[in-house]
């Protein structure tokens, strides 16, 4: 079957509600993160451990970690952790960044940092994987590093779901990924966009492994009430990229009532798409200081409730 969950944005619901989330079904609870931006976001890494020690069977996911803001060794380190932790229910989706260039200025990588992206991955799954540990590379040099213990449950295995458009972007998911995740693409675009990767993994001759996470983030705003759907999608856009959001509602939410919806994601669907990380918008998904209070709370249990029963029957349903 498909899988899907959704994402907390960056934000913190208090710890009662991740069980909740887990007992209605939902396949994986992921998190977003910036270490600077124009709104309050905390920050993935910590978020994905408070969401480990708070479920039990839910996976714990990133869309995603912005990898060229850390140094490997402590990411790789980080990570073992959190899978550690969560018995081995951590995936990570691994973007490069760039949406808000004075991040990157400010933490180091401005230039280049696709291919220390590229570097940092290598490194990672050598710790990962090995006891001693040594690489010299164009942005990292280890002699003979090591004993970084315990290893990620997996056998020094952690899924890594590389996300971005370019061609390098691409080539990375291909080989140094294990599954791709597009962000913000129509399900025609997601299917070309997995056609792609197929089409140039077949020019590097590599063959993807049989449980290649073909995965995609969608937005979605479901309501009985079109107009209130596409009001919440943008009001909470709008905020989201400091930016009026109609565009962005009009081409890339699925929006409206849940059977609208559904039709939606059925086309995603088709398109090839065997693993959600949805967006969800409703009134009260706006949480301007990061910290739910407790009416958005209860909103947000309500709206996560419906999802479970209106969209997840369709994905559970899907035979991959």
């Amino acid at each position: 079957m498909a899988t899907a969950g959704f994402t907390n944005g960056g934000i913190w619901w208090p710890s009662h509600v991740y069980p909740k989330i887990e007992a209605m079904g939902f396949d994986t609870i992921w998190t977003s993160e910036h270490v600077m931006l124009w709104r309050p976001i905390f920050d993935g890494i910590p978020l994905m451990a408070g969401i480990a020690a708070c479920t039990e069977t839910i996976e714990v996911g990133s869309s995603v970690l912005l990898f060229p803001l850390r140094h490997p060794l402590m990411l790789a380190k980080e990570l073992t952790t959190i899978d550690r932790m969560s018995g081995g229910r951590l995936v990570v989706g691994a973007g490069g960044g760039g949406d808000y260039r004075p991040e990157l200025e400010n933490t180091g990588p401005a230039k280049n940092y696709g291919r220390r992206f590229n570097e940092m991955i290598d490194v990672m799954r050598q710790f990962w994987t090995e006891t001693w540990v040594t690489h010299s590379g164009e942005f990292f040099e280890f002699e003979e590093a090591g004993l970084m213990e315990p290893k990620p449950v997996r056998d020094g295995h952690i899924p890594l779901l590389i996300g971005g458009r370019s061609d390098a972007a691409i080539d990375r998911a291909i080989l140094r990924g294990n599954g791709y995740q597009p962000y913000m693409y129509h399900a025609r675009r997601v299917g070309e966009a997995y056609q792609q990767v197929r089409n140039r993994a077949e020019e590097l001759n590599v063959e993807l492994a049989d449980d290649y996470r073909w995965s995609c983030f969608v937005y979605l705003s479901v309501d009985e009430d079109e107009q209130r759907a596409w009001d919440s999608a943008h009001h909470d856009l709008s905020w989201r990229y400091n930016q009026d959001a109609s565009m962005i509602v009009d081409k890339y939410v699925l929006k409206g009532s849940p059977e609208q919806v559904r039709e939606g994601i059925q086309g995603y669907l088709d398109a090839g798409v065997q693993d959600f990380c949805f967006g969800l918008t409703h009134p009260h998904s706006l949480v301007e200081n990061a910290i739910a209070d407790e009416t958005q709370t209860k909103a947000a249990l309500d709206h996560f409730a419906m999802i479970s029963e209106e969209i997840l029957p369709l994905v559970h349903g899907h035979t991959k």
